[in-house]
């Protein structure tokens, strides 16, 4: 009587079949990776690329930028403290 193999090389084609995909997942793994490494790598060489074009002129206008925001804020202060301490019973910070 011969020997059935039909079991075996069922089993082996669900073998073959499965690598198969798995090799697919794999390479998908690996566009998406080495995509994402592109995306990485160009946004770290623009921010170092506008860190090395600030200059002087770029330095004063951020400067000034800060100190309009801040004279803003202290620009509300005496008012909203003014009205803060013109309820009864609280007191100016």
């Amino acid at each position: 009587m011969p020997n059935d193999f039909s079991e075996l090389n069922a089993a082996i084609a669900d073998l073959v079949t499965e690598a198969a995909a798995t090799e697919g997942v794999e390479d998908s793994a690996v566009v998406v990776i080495t995509g994402f490494a592109a995306q990485v790598d160009a946004a770290v060489t623009a921010a170092l690329t506008a860190d090395r074009a600030a200059n002087a002129t770029s330095i004063a206008a951020a400067k000034q930028a800060i100190a309009d925001t801040l004279a803003g804020f202290v620009a509300h202060r005496t008012p909203l403290a003014d009205a803060i301490a013109a309820i009864p019973g609280q007191h100016q910070p």
